[in-house]
């Protein structure tokens, strides 16, 4: 259970054994519509209210991961269009993406980063953290001299330089 300001700074932070009272089961495209809803709309609509209340934490919880140096991959996501009898692929789309999509993340990075710290603040010494090596710098050789080729300059002395450029 977080404790959150509406800047987006998490306050406090308690775990419990509960049990959950979902008022909805949403896709992406039904909280995206609630999140798209006008304001003047949403007065009494308890649904539409707490996930535009999410959205505007998301983003802010996005943004400051952002500044901070956090990569954003924007690799297009496809689904494949399946036959219904044989299940063979007929064709394939682009999965769209959407706020509600980012909304989801950012709270799930929340609930592991917020896990992570307590295990680590009660098992300090049992507690695992998978952290990937700095690549080889000279790995991005190839990537850099192509990109300069193209005007593009790519820093990699740190993530936040490597997102920034």
């Amino acid at each position: 259970l977080w404790e959150v300001t509406p800047e987006a700074e998490v306050v406090d932070v308690e775990f419990h054994k509960s049990i959950i009272h979902s008022i909805a089961a949403l896709t992406y495209q039904q909280a995206q519509s609630l999140i798209d809803k006008p304001d003047k709309d949403c007065r009494d609509d308890i649904q539409a209210g707490a996930v535009k209340r999410l959205a505007v934490l998301a983003r802010k919880f996005r943004e400051r991961r952002i500044r901070a140096g956090a990569l954003t991959l924007a690799s297009p996501e496809v689904k494949f269009v399946l036959d219904s009898e044989s299940l063979n692929p007929t064709d394939v789309q682009a999965y769209t993406l959407y706020e509600a999509n980012a909304l989801v993340e950012e709270f799930m990075l929340l609930a592991n980063v917020t896990v992570s710290k307590k295990i680590l603040r009660h098992y300090p010494t049992l507690s695992v953290l998978r952290r990937h090596p700095a690549p080889n710098r000279s790995m991005f050789d190839g990537l850099i001299q192509k990109a300069r080729t193209k005007g593009v300059s790519i820093c990699i002395d740190d993530s936040k330089k490597l997102a920034d450029s």
